[in-house]
């Protein structure tokens, strides 16, 4: 990647406008309602997460009402590349010790935000630690920090949501091959952190 390629990705590319928040928020909605489904839909899930589906189901207010905040809060945020499903499995380090990022399937223009609210909910980072790195990552000319801030607290919360909701939806799926010992153990700290 040449110098002026690195330039672009750290640079934002324009402030985002009320419609990417309003697309984010409905990307998480699809998502966060597949909880509410009843009938047959969940005959799959092993009987031991059945209790997991009724904590994330009983949450799913709490969440719901976290995306009507997004739109407004991310109106000011600025837009980049992002990746889309930034987690520590699709970062990998080179040979010679350069950083690399895989799995670009879901990349988009989007609020330069979701990654980094990816990132620390997959690292379980804490609320001090997401603000550090904010600090070292992002430039804020438009003194619009703590809002900035708020957003990134919201957008990992509802990572950590649809985290939840997407292991379920592996279970179900899949039945106990649906989650590695590493997988499980993830979702058990999200489903313990909603």
């Amino acid at each position: 990647m040449g110098n002026s390629n690195r330039v672009l990705c750290r640079q934002s590319i324009a402030c985002c406008s009320p419609n990417v928040g309003a697309a984010i928020s409905k990307r998480f909605r699809d998502l966060f309602e597949v909880v509410l489904r009843a009938g047959r839909f969940w005959d799959r899930l092993p009987k031991e997460d059945r209790s997991k589906l009724d904590r994330v189901r009983a949450s799913y207010p709490n969440y719901v009402g976290l995306l009507s905040q997004i739109g407004y809060i991310l109106a000011h945020t600025q837009l980049a590349l992002t990746h889309g499903d930034l987690a520590g499995d699709n970062l990998m380090v080179t040979q010679d010790g350069r950083l690399a990022i895989a799995d670009w399937g879901a990349a988009r223009i989007s609020a330069a935000l979701t990654d980094v609210a990816s990132l620390s909910m997959y690292s379980n980072w804490s609320e001090d630690e997401r603000r550090q790195f904010y600090g070292l990552y992002f430039r804020d000319p438009s003194g619009t920090r703590e809002q900035t801030l708020r957003g990134l607290e919201v957008l990992s919360r509802l990572y950590r949501y649809r985290s939840c909701v997407q292991s379920l939806l592996w279970l179900n799926e899949e039945s106990e091959g649906g989650l590695d010992g590493i997988g499980r153990a993830h979702f058990e700290r999200q489903l313990s952190a909603l």
